[in-house]
């Protein structure tokens, strides 16, 4: 229960971009019109874009498609170059 919680508390405080900035503008922008509209489906899914800002959440599901928080990628551990051979085909 502790580690669910850092791990929100972690996702809701960190990795704050400008990107994620952008998609929580939006998203407020979306559902604030729909709210005075009075339209009930673009608030709801204008409620559902504020969520997946807030939390830095991509799709649904669970770790279904999560946004990637690394700067760079892992590299290798192999540092052995691999030659590549070629035969002809007729």
């Amino acid at each position: 229960m502790k580690n669910q919680i850092n791990n929100l508390k972690q996702r809701l405080l960190k990795g704050w971009t400008l990107l994620r900035l952008v998609r929580l503008s939006l998203a407020l922008i979306i559902t604030g019109e729909a709210w005075m509209s009075s339209e009930i489906l673009f608030a709801i899914l204008g409620s559902f874009l504020v969520f997946q800002a807030i939390f830095n959440y991509g799709c649904c599901g669970a770790s279904g498609c999560n946004i990637d928080d690394t700067k760079t990628k892992p590299k290798s551990l192999n540092k052995e170059i691999e030659t590549t051979t070629f035969s002809e085909v007729k």
